[in-house]
């Protein structure tokens, strides 16, 4: 055994017998319980917690939209122009 390890095997005796949680006819070992409660604890707090990089209560709003032909891409702009009625192409240019 290397050194690093006689430590570890001296903190936690893994030779006994295991602990269980018995729910009913749900049986199961007090490790897999501890694993399951933090994966939940991470969870909630991933739905909590703020994510970096998108901004928080200090965060610049955007500005209001603008006119529809300064917020198109010239190529989204022809698409639109092409499933548009005809009347409401003469609305639009007048």
């Amino acid at each position: 055994m290397s050194s690093v390890a006689r430590p570890m095997a001296a903190v936690f005796n893994l030779d006994g017998p295991g602990h269980y949680v018995q729910w009913g006819v749900i049986q199961i070992s007090v490790a897999n319980v501890v694993v399951i409660a933090v994966m939940i604890l991470l969870f909630v707090l991933a739905l909590l917690l703020p994510f970096p990089g998108h901004g928080g209560a200090g965060a610049p709003q955007a500005a209001g939209p603008t006119a529809p032909d300064q917020t198109m891409a010239p190529e989204q702009s022809l698409a639109a122009d092409q499933t548009m009625a005809p009347e409401q192409k003469r609305e639009e240019r007048s």
